[in-house]
């Protein structure tokens, strides 16, 4: 039947359109995903990006949409803050590098995530420019 296929995409956890929570398509690690990305947000150690790379790199061809949807939802909630803009910008660094050394031509993330990435830079370079100048005032 025409639903079999839908249903069996829908169990392995990569659903398609329009789920609950609007998201393009679903992701089983996705909470695990989020929490990962929210302790690096707070502090981008080196054990904290290889596990968030780990996850999204893994899964790429079914996660990558919801990764980079993730990675953009974290840019605005992270609003003026300079150093989640940073510990972010680290963040997608990993993940385009490991995805690149993994998948080579065919990776995702690198393209993908080039104008959160350009956004990032003009963030943190702003927002420093700002706190120079404030020190100067």
């Amino acid at each position: 039947s025409a639903n079999r296929g839908a249903d069996s995409i829908a169990a392995l956890g990569m659903g398609g359109r329009g789920g609950p929570d609007g998201a393009v398509g679903t992701w089983a690690r996705e909470r695990e995903f989020v929490s990962a990305l929210d302790s690096v947000l707070e502090r981008a150690s080196e054990s904290r990006l290889k596990a968030l790379a780990d996850m999204a790199v893994a899964d790429e061809r079914s996660a990558y949409k919801v990764v980079v949807k993730a990675l953009d939802r974290a840019c605005r909630k992270a609003g003026g803050d300079a150093t989640s803009k940073l510990n972010l910008l680290f963040a997608c660094s990993e993940v385009a590098r490991r995805s690149r050394q993994q998948h080579g031509k065919h990776a995702k993330y690198g393209e993908r995530q080039a104008p959160l990435i350009s956004s990032l830079l003009e963030g943190v370079a702003d927002t420093a420019a700002q706190d120079k100048a404030r020190r100067l005032l």
